[in-house]
């Protein structure tokens, strides 16, 4: 090993016969002709040591002891003399190589690559040497066979960093620490991790960079960075508003872009023609076409509807569509099939309040309505008018006569509290025995905030009779409503024992059949402008047993008026006359 001893081997490379003289090599025999000294010099005439020892001029040439023209990678130097007479030097894989010849010394000496021709026998330590660093230090020891030299311990290198690989480079005869990237990986992927022993203090020589852009993978978050203990952190979602109201802004990470769909709130595939501002301005959008983009049954090709809007989106309402019964000018009829049967139905969207109905209902103002008719043919018909089936509250009224007084003949709310919101209306024995007799039908909503479908149901039959003949089944008004009727009849043949006889003559009475069952309260009241009414109630049979009587008297205005309340005792069919005189009369029976 050369440490600690190259400035002696420096002073003795060249002079090897001073270490153990060869009196041949010093020109002590007489008889050997001329000298080595006298010929310049051992080394310099030794014929095996040519281009190795010294530069020769024939060696700059050698294509192992100098770079060739045009040869890019690592080359020897000039020359590769060491200056020890006893090695061979040459070039060997762009490195000098010194390889001891001992045939080059004495009889009794061997050749160091460091002190040149030594004694064979180590005498200290220095000529143990070989010159590798890797090998450790040799050392001499005198009880060791051989040349006495003892091989050392094998260098080691260790630079303390766990992310380099430590080895003895016998090129560069020392240690080398090569750094490998490879050891040094922590479980965030924001972090390009080195093997950087100079850039670091810790024990794995491992440095941990934080690269932000390493964090923006997804396109639609912003704002991320990298922290180089927890990874990706922060963040938020990229702004794609384009400050248009009529347009719906989104991010596609795939895509990475902002996308800017034009507005269509309602889905029905058309964007909208414009839209309210924040400030309630409405704002065009350009290439927008649906005219109502809140409702998905409105766009430009759209079936219209007979509903009052531009549902197609050009311009024109209803188009088409026949006209709505709004009033008593656009009133419209109900057909009746050959059973006597019909409905029609409507919205009361389409409409506008024209008239009220009869103030008896309590029906609010405002309410949106329509007007039809049934044709009656002649002679006398029963008639069931109800709303069943409407989503809106309705009331119903009628009248003989179209106009905001006659249509408020008689009305109808709610004909069973527990039903909710539909209405009923009978009409009672009402005709004309020379021709038809039109009757029209209000639908009114309830209040003005009414809103949604109506459906009107009718059904005449022929007039029930108001007799207690066994030949005669009355009309069945169960269930409750409003009775619209007239006494046709000049004389009765019924009284209550509450009414006083006036003449001769009993007057006639209306006769109507009732299920009731025992305990509930049912209410009558009757209004009439041709006479005074009297109500009675029997139980079981027309001439069965009476319940209640009550008498009426006038109430003001014209108007007559009388009421029922009996107290129920038993359940079963119960039977209710209308009595006291000829004409029309109206009668509200809630259950």
């Amino acid at each position: 090993m050369r440490a600690g001893v190259l400035a002696l081997a420096l002073s003795l490379a060249g002079c090897s016969a001073l270490v153990n003289p060869d009196p041949g090599r010093l020109g002590g025999d007489e008889d050997a002709g001329p000298s080595a000294l006298d010929a310049g010099g051992a080394d310099a005439a030794a014929p095996d040591d040519a281009g190795h020892d010294a530069a020769m001029p024939g060696d700059a040439a050698m294509p192992e002891d100098a770079a060739m023209p045009g040869d890019a990678g690592p080359t020897c130097p000039a020359s590769c003399d060491d200056d020890v007479a006893c090695t061979d030097d040459a070039c060997v894989d762009a490195r000098c190589v010194h390889t001891p010849d001992d045939a080059r010394c004495g009889p009794a000496e061997r050749c160091s690559p460091v002190l040149g021709c030594v004694p064979i026998r180590c005498t200290r330590d220095e000529e143990c040497d070989d010159g590798r660093f890797c090998n450790g230090v040799e050392r001499c020891d005198a009880s060791a066979p051989g040349t006495g030299c003892v091989a050392g311990a094998p260098a080691v290198c260790d630079d303390g960093f766990s992310c380099t690989s430590d080895a003895c480079d016998p090129v560069a005869d020392a240690c080398a620490f090569t750094a490998d990237d490879a050891r040094c990986s922590d479980p965030f992927m924001c972090t390009i991790d080195r093997c950087a022993p100079s850039a670091t203090t810790g024990p794995s020589g491992c440095a941990f960079v934080p690269d932000d852009e390493r964090c923006a993978t997804a396109f639609c978050t912003v704002g991320r960075f990298c922290d180089p203990t927890r990874g990706c952190r922060g963040g938020g979602p990229r702004d794609c508003s384009d400050g248009s109201p009529c347009t719906v802004d989104s991010c596609n990470n795939g895509m990475r872009t902002c996308i800017h769909r034009p507005l269509d709130a309602d889905g029905d595939g058309a964007p909208a023609a414009s839209v309210a501002s924040p400030g309630g301005v409405d704002v065009l959008c350009p290439g927008g076409t649906d005219c109502d983009d809140s409702d998905p049954l409105v766009f430009p090709g759209a079936p219209e509807r007979c509903n009052g809007r531009d549902d197609d989106c050009d311009g024109s309402v209803d188009e088409g569509c026949p006209r709505v019964p709004d009033d008593c000018g656009s009133a419209q009829p109900i057909p009746l099939d050959g059973s006597g049967r019909g409905t029609v139905r409507g919205s009361f969207e389409e409409l506008r309040d024209d008239y009220q109905t009869n103030p008896v209902c309590e029906a609010m103002s405002g309410g949106r309505d329509a007007v039809y008719y049934i044709d009656l043919p002649i002679g006398l018909s029963d008639v069931t008018i109800d709303t069943l089936g409407s989503s809106g509250d309705t009331v119903l009224g009628v009248g003989v006569s179209c106009d905001a007084m006659g249509l408020a003949i008689a009305c109808n709310d709610d004909f069973d509290r527990a039903s909710g919101t539909a209405s009923r209306i009978w009409l009672h024995r009402l005709g004309s025995l020379t021709g038809s007799l039109r009757v029209y039908v209000l639908v009114d909503g309830y209040r003005a905030t009414t809103s949604g479908d109506y459906v009107v149901n009718v059904e005449r039959r022929a007039a029930a009779g108001d007799s207690c003949s066994s030949f005669v089944t009355p009309m069945d008004i169960s269930g409750g409503g409003t009775v619209v009727g007239f006494n046709d009849s000049f004389t009765g043949s019924q009284s209550g024992t509450c009414q006083i006889s006036s003449g001769p003559l009993s007057p006639p009475e209306a006769i109507f059949r009732v299920g009731l069952r025992a305990g509930s309260a049912p209410r009558f009241d009757a209004y009439v402008t041709d006479f005074v009414p009297d109500l009675y109630l029997r139980a079981s049979t027309c001439g069965g047993t009476e319940v209640a009587c009550a008498r009426g008297a006038a109430l003001g205005s014209g108007v007559n008026f009388a009421r029922l309340d009996p107290t129920v005792s038993t359940s079963g069919t119960h039977f209710l006359f209308v009595d006291g005189g000829r004409g029309g009369y109206s009668v509200y029976y809630r259950p």
